[in-house]
């Protein structure tokens, strides 16, 4: 973990149960508490220790624990989350050709894969009901312009999404998926339009 770090808490009894729950994904424990302070860690070795203070904020701090695996880090996010609050994974993106054009290459679709690059896409919890979404989501791309705006439209038809494969993949081959309180996965196709601005002009070629 590390030797021991010392942070200066607002409220001692807020600041235990947060942590309690965030790091039990990982393995630590509450090892000490008491009205001076509290002391987390491996059982019996407090590394991390919450001290009360009601004097005005000081400088923050940054912390680093050591995780086991992705799935420990995904554990410890969702458990600190607020409740009613979105946990999301970072996302990675693939261009690639979604149809192809019987007219060449220039007339080829294309369209950008998003996935998670650690696990599930999000996690959250509404009205106690614990929500897990994963896969991944095709959107076509305009090609062969150069743009500083895009629109990414993200379609669905019936619950299924649209397009969910590039050309030459079984069908099916990138769709999202949520479960609810451990249940199932289920196919949940989303209607999603969002405008994005870069700071130059970009553009997605079909040719090279």
């Amino acid at each position: 973990m590390y030797d021991h770090i010392g942070l200066k808490v607002k409220s001692l009894d807020a600041s235990v149960r947060f942590y309690t729950a965030a790091l039990a994904p990982l393995g630590y424990v509450l090892c000490s508490h008491d009205e001076s302070g509290a002391g987390f860690g491996p059982k019996g070795e407090p590394a991390l220790w919450l001290y009360p203070h009601k004097g005005p904020a000081g400088a923050g701090a940054h912390i680093a624990f050591r995780a086991p695996d992705h799935a420990a880090i995904r554990n410890f996010h969702s458990a600190g989350a607020k409740a009613e609050e979105i946990v999301t994974a970072p996302l990675g993106g693939v261009l690639g050709i979604e149809k192809v054009s019987t007219e060449g290459a220039v007339k080829d679709k294309l369209a950008v894969e998003l996935h998670s690059e650690s696990g599930n896409i999000a996690e959250f919890e509404c009205s106690g009901v614990k929500i897990v979404v994963k896969g991944s989501v095709l959107h076509p791309v305009t090609s062969n312009k150069m743009l500083i705006k895009a629109t990414e439209k993200f379609a669905a038809t019936k619950g299924e999404q649209k397009p969910s494969e590039f050309a030459g993949e079984p069908d099916d081959s990138h769709i999202l998926e949520s479960n609810t309180n451990g249940g199932p996965f289920e196919e949940a196709g989303q209607t999603i339009t969002a405008i994005n601005t870069g700071e130059e002009k970009i553009e997605a070629s079909s040719v090279n």
